[in-house]
């Protein structure tokens, strides 16, 4: 089972503009349905986004706010290298 939430993002500068995402369970507002919209999000728009970013919860469309988180991004990059042949040395012409 899992219930629908709706959120805003404060940082878009539009709190009526809101989106929803299906938590599973029972919505209780915790950190782990900020957490789940805050996935949601990044994957539509918020890779592009600075974060942290607060996240506003609703049980429904156009209720009030149930919950308020501010949530961040850990961006872990990771370096993988490969052997790579050295450039041919030309030589100069006189």
């Amino acid at each position: 089972m899992s219930t629908k939430i709706w959120y805003t993002v404060v940082e878009e500068g539009d709190p009526h503009n809101r989106y929803n995402v299906n938590v599973p369970g029972k919505a209780d507002f915790y950190c782990a349905d900020a957490e789940r919209a805050a996935r949601e999000y990044h994957g539509m728009r918020g890779w592009e986004m600075t974060w942290p970013l607060t996240f506003v919860l609703y049980a429904t469309e156009d209720g009030p706010e149930a919950a308020r988180f501010s949530v961040d991004l850990e961006c872990v990059p990771s370096f993988y290298a490969t052997e790579a042949e050295a450039p041919v040395k030309q030589e100069a012409k006189p």
